[in-house]
């Protein structure tokens, strides 16, 4: 489900320019980019389109599970030879910096391996971004108990993504084309929808990819989710919530009594 188009939000002037900088400097000394820079050489087209990623990804079975996490994994967690060298690969993007820019290329991918070279940079891609997921703070912390029978959202730090588009949804720079957060994680941990059918957020949260957040269901039950008023937040009655869902499966986002979003951060603090 997906809130009313706002606004896009605003990057700080600094930090964008000294994006400019560094590429055009870049450009101009070397003709590489970092891999997730979306920015190509005057005149030049990019080599892929997200349709050519989409399909790559739609017939690819990586073996990540849907709670895989990039902490407390290693090369050594794949038996793949491939898999381990695109491992080692995020993990030098990473030493690099978020949204830094260097030379690159993808090293030569071993014969024993079942992976091709673009699949592989699809797989760092994903290490990558899994590196900079965020657990936003939870309703329980809010409220001060686990009674609340609402997740948390699974959000990347901004840095590393693209602007988000009107509505809010996250975007990834993968191989040069831009993807929603939770379309690329999706597909990645071997979900695939039906034609006719959207990504769907339970929570409201267009930015989230949690997957007990994002369902496939049709276009029309996804649309009706907009109207919902989900779960009712009282900010004078502390772990006063009532539920007003009467979708299936029911919506896991909560509103305040005024209709606004509520930001569970500033509950935590």
């Amino acid at each position: 489900m997906l809130p009313p188009p706002t606004k896009k939000r605003q990057r700080s002037s600094n930090t964008n320019n000294n994006n400019d900088d560094m590429e055009t400097a870049l450009l101009t000394t070397t003709g590489s980019l970092h891999p997730f820079s979306t920015i190509t050489k005057p005149g030049e087209r990019r080599n892929n389109s997200a349709k050519q990623v989409r399909e790559i990804l739609l017939t690819t079975d990586f073996p990540f599970q849907v709670n895989f996490e990039f902490s407390g994994t290693t090369e050594n967690s794949f038996a793949d030879p491939g898999l381990k060298a695109a491992f080692k690969v995020a993990q030098n993007w990473i030493t690099i910096g978020k949204r830094s820019f260097n030379q690159y290329t993808f090293p030569s991918v071993s014969a024993d391996s079942k992976y091709t070279k673009p699949q592989l940079e699809l797989a760092s891609s994903f290490f990558y971004l899994m590196a900079f997921k965020k657990e936003m703070p939870s309703p329980e912390f809010a409220y001060g108990t686990s009674e609340v029978p609402l997740e948390t959202c699974w959000e990347v730090d901004s840095n590393i993504l693209d602007e988000p588009d009107q509505y809010g949804r996250a975007r990834y720079s993968v191989k040069g084309c831009k993807l929603f957060v939770y379309e690329f994680y999706s597909l990645m941990i071997g979900n695939r929808k039906k034609e006719n059918e959207d990504h769907s957020h339970l929570c409201g949260n267009a930015a989230c990819f949690n997957p007990d957040h994002v369902i496939m269901e049709s276009r029309q039950v996804n649309l009706a989710r907009r109207s919902c008023a989900g779960w009712i937040f009282f900010p004078n009655t502390p772990g006063k919530l009532l539920q007003l869902c009467n979708c299936k499966p029911a919506c896991k986002k909560i509103v305040s009594h005024d209709g606004s979003f509520i930001d569970f951060s500033e509950y935590n603090k």
